[in-house]
C-alpha cells in the first residue's frame, strides 16, 4: 500500500517489503495528532486574540489549525502537466509529496490536497507556523500552474494566480521550486480578509477520505508500479460499520512486467474517547492479492508472512494514531467528558 518513492526497487516484491523498513517509520507518524486536533479546534473554536467575524492578519496568528489544503490548477497550455513528483513545505512542518488516486496534475485541471500537520509540539499547529509556502518539482517534466489557493480549516487564506502561468522545471531560465514568503502569504487580499470558521463537532466522511488519500499518496507517490485504485474506483473509501467503528478500504494495483493485479487494505478504525481525548485503534487489517499469480509469487518470496502482515498493520495504527487524533481536548477545554459517535453516514461526531 504504502510504497516510499525514494525507493526505487526491482520488483514490486522488493517494494512491499520496504514498507517494513526505515521508510516505515516516517509513513508511522501520519492520521490521530490531526484527528484529535480538528476535535481540538472543532471544540473550542478561536483562542483568545483572535475573532471568528472581521479578524485582523495580526489576530489570526495564533488561531489554532485543523487542516491544511492546497487547491492548485495546472495550466491550460501546452505539456503543462507533470507526471513527476512534487513536495509541499509550510514553514517548518513536514513535507507532503502530492499523490491522489487519480491522474493529477493534468492539464486544466484542478487538484486539492491535505497538507502534513505533524511535528509541531504539544501545542499543535496555528497559523503562524504557516511561514512560507515551498513547492518543489523533481525530474525533468515541467509543470505549469495557473491559480495556487491554500485552505485553512476549510477556508482559503492564500490565493494566486499566475497570469500566462508559472513553470516549474529545471530547464535553462526556470526554476523547479516556487517559495512564497511570509511577506507575500500575508499581503495576499485573502490572508488579509481571512476570517476563522465556527467551531464544528462533525468531522465528515469525505473529510476522513481526503485526508487518508493525501496520507497514503505521499508514501507512495513516485513508483509507477503501485498505483491508485485503477481497478475498483475509489482509492479510499470509508464507511458505517458501527456507531463506534469505521470501515477502511484501500483499493490500489500493482503492475510488475506488464502484468496488474488489484491489492487492497481494508482495516477498521475503533473510534473512541479517553482522558479527553480521541482514541482510534486500528482492528481487522486484512490484504487482499487479485491475482493467484502474484499471491503466490509473494507468498514464496515471504511478503505475505505474518511479520510483514504485523509491520503493516502497526504502519496504519500508528499513522492513524498520529494525524488524525491525539491531542487531548481536555488541554483547551479542561473538559474530560468528550464523545465520539460514528454515525450512519461514515461521519464522526463529537460532543461533551
Amino acid at each position: 500500500m504504502f510504497c516510499v518513492s525514494k525507493s526505487r526497487v526491482c520488483t514490486v516484491l522488493t517494494c512491499m517489503a520496504v514498507l517494513a523498513g526505515a521508510q516505515m517509520a516516517e509513513a508511522q507518524t501520519t492520521l490521530a495528532q490531526t484527528f484529535s486536533r480538528v476535535a481540538t479546534a472543532r471544540a473550542v473554536g478561536p483562542q483568545r486574540g483572535g475573532r471568528r467575524g472581521g479578524a485582523t492578519s495580526t489576530s489570526i496568528e495564533n488561531e489554532p489549525v485543523y487542516r491544511v489544503q492546497m487547491r492548485v490548477k495546472t495550466a491550460n497550455v501546452k505539456d503543462a502537466g507533470t507526471d513527476d513528483a512534487v513536495e509541499v513545505r509550510l514553514g517548518s512542518l513536514p513535507a507532503t509529496w502530492l499523490d491522489l488516486a487519480i491522474n493529477d496534475r493534468e492539464r486544466g485541471q484542478t487538484d486539492l490536497y491535505d497538507i502534513s500537520l505533524l511535528n509541531v509540539g504539544n501545542r499543535g499547529v496555528m497559523i503562524r507556523d504557516i511561514r512560507n509556502l515551498n513547492i518543489s518539482k523533481t525530474g525533468s517534466n515541467g509543470w505549469c500552474i495557473e491559480t495556487i489557493e491554500l485552505l485553512v480549516n476549510g477556508r482559503v487564506i492564500y490565493k494566486t494566480t499566475f497570469p500566462g502561468g508559472q513553470w516549474l522545471d529545471n530547464s535553462k531560465g526556470k526554476s523547479p521550486t516556487l517559495l512564497i514568503g511570509t511577506s507575500g502569504l500575508r499581503a495576499n487580499a485573502k490572508w488579509k480578509e481571512f476570517t476563522s470558521p465556527g467551531p464544528s463537532l462533525l468531522i465528515k466522511r469525505l473529510e476522513l477520505e481526503q485526508r487518508i488519500e493525501s496520507i497514503i499518496g505521499h508514501h507512495i507517490h513516485a513508483d509507477k508500479r503501485v498505483k491508485w485504485g485503477k481497478l475498483y474506483g475509489r482509492g479510499v473509501e470509508v464507511s458505517y460499520k458501527d456507531s463506534k467503528t469505521l470501515h477502511v478500504d484501500l483499493d490500489l494495483m500493482l503492475d510488475v512486467k506488464g502484468l496488474e493485479s488489484g491489492l487492497d487494505f481494508d482495516f477498521d478504525i475503533q473510534v473512541s474517547s479517553r482522558n479527553g481525548a480521541i482514541d482510534l485503534t486500528v482492528t481487522n487489517f486484512e490484504t487482499r492479492i487479485g491475482s493467484k499469480i502474484y499471491k503466490a509469487i509473494l507468498a514464496a518470496n515471504g511478503f505475505l508472512g505474518g511479520s510483514n502482515q504485523g509491520d503493516l498493520k502497526r504502519m496504519i495504527t500508528s499513522q492513524v494514531q498520529n494525524s488524525l487524533g491525539g491531542r487531548p481536548v481536555s488541554v483547551s477545554t479542561g473538559d474530560y467528558n468528550l464523545t465520539a459517535k460514528v454515525t450512519s453516514a461514515g461521519d464522526v461526531r463529537l460532543g461533551f
